[in-house]
């Protein structure tokens, strides 16, 4: 995706379709704009051009300009609603129109980023683009895994997966975490690639990360602690991973993004 435009005329939120009282079906409408929703809970069924798809937690639904939808109330989701050309619609119109999320900590951080930043009135216009760019990315690439199917052992790498999570503030080596699932490093390191696009370094790195912004999100634990819980060892050690994942330190992140929804 490195030669695509960014989409324009973008609006995004959190949707508590909860809070639309009695009201149990939405009206039909047709999308006018690329719709993505991700939805934060199980809810009951959405529709796309007739077609019923059960509303459940971490299932995403790209709607294309001119599909019709309407929807089972009550439900919790996360929105992105813009226009695209070239490249990037090219790629949209290639994707399932319904799939399961498979970076769902990723996309779940991203879309809060840019939702923040989008209701933010002094945004840095080129940390908000990557970030935009970054959850367009997780998304394609999750519809692109759907389209290419499971051609790999899915359920060593999701143990696999599972364990990084549950021991990411340990010092775990990637051959630890291949000889839990019974694989060689080297096969290891190519099947989770297959699965997740991304290396099992770089995807623990990417949890620690996750829990890190977690705990700046809604504690205020000091950072040298947060280091030593998410498995960093050191402040610096942190530091310097979070600025070049993020763009910001764990303190700056922490002043910039203060937690404005409750899952």
């Amino acid at each position: 995706m490195n030669d695509l435009i960014l989409p324009q005329k973008v609006s995004c939120g959190y949707c508590d379709c909860s809070e639309f009282g009695n009201l149990s079906i939405s009206p039909e409408r047709t999308s006018v704009r690329y719709e993505i929703e991700y939805y934060l809970e199980d809810g009951r069924a959405t529709y796309l051009n007739g077609e019923e798809i059960k509303i459940i937690a971490d299932r995403i639904i790209i709607a294309k300009q001119g599909d019709k939808r309407h929807s089972l109330l009550p439900f919790k989701t996360a929105f992105l609603k813009f226009e695209a050309g070239g490249q990037l619609a090219e790629l949209l119109d290639q994707q399932p129109y319904c799939f399961e999320a498979l970076h769902k900590k990723q996309i779940r951080e991203l879309f809060h980023e840019v939702i923040a930043m989008t209701e933010s009135e002094n945004k840095d216009i080129l940390l908000y683009s990557s970030k935009l760019f970054a959850l367009l990315s997780f998304i394609i690439r999750d519809g692109e895994h759907k389209k290419r199917g499971t051609n790999y052992n899915y359920s060593a790498m999701h143990s696999a997966k599972k364990y990084i999570e549950r021991n990411f503030e340990k010092r775990i080596s990637t051959e630890e975490i291949a000889a839990s699932v019974n694989l060689s490093e080297s096969r290891f390191r190519y099947l989770f690639g297959i699965a997740y696009g991304i290396s099992p370094h770089s995807y623990l790195t990417e949890t620690r990360i996750s829990a890190a912004k977690e705990m700046l999100w809604n504690t205020d634990i000091p950072i040298t602690e947060i280091a030593e819980k998410c498995g960093f060892g050191c402040q610096q050690y942190l530091n310097d991973t979070f600025k070049k994942a993020t763009g910001l330190s764990p303190g700056k992140y922490r002043e910039q993004f203060a937690k404005k929804y409750t899952e």
